[in-house]
């Protein structure tokens, strides 16, 4: 275990993201042209897309499942981080979803496209946190 103390920036962005728009890109875009490099995020709303996937420790590598279907986001969380290699924010996204019948289901979060809305909150570290890639797992994961 390796950790450090930080703090937050004072800075909370406040996102809401309209039907049809996709998610990641979305709050990639946000994270660009605010210049964060670090923070956390959680949201809720409803998408009506969404690509989820599973990380499979024995392939190194995610299992996808596609929805395809009006769904309630009951949690997104995730952060924003540093991605060293390629010199750019890196959004790193988890979700809870709920089907009409009430059925859950989640995983990392690839892609997703907005229902009726998607509201977040960002709060922004002061520290930037950077990934590094780690062939152990073929992840970029937080640099120690």
């Amino acid at each position: 275990m390796k950790f450090y103390e930080s703090s937050l920036s004072g800075k909370v962005v406040i996102v809401r993201i309209d039907r049809d728009e996709e998610v990641i890109s979305t709050l990639f875009k946000v994270s660009s042209q605010l210049r964060l490099e670090s923070g956390f995020f959680q949201g809720i709303g409803a998408v009506k897309k969404a690509l989820i996937s599973f990380y499979d420790y024995q392939t190194k590598s995610y299992l996808d499942k596609e929805i395809n279907q009006e769904m309630e986001v009951l949690s997104l969380l995730g952060n924003i981080s540093y991605h060293y290699a390629d010199d750019k924010p890196f959004v790193h996204a988890h979700i809870v979803l709920s089907d009409r019948n009430f059925n859950l289901i989640g995983g990392h979060l690839k892609e997703a496209i907005v229902g009726v809305t998607l509201e977040i909150v960002i709060f922004n570290v002061s520290d930037r946190i950077e990934r590094v890639y780690n062939q152990d797992f073929n992840l970029f994961l937080w640099k120690p």
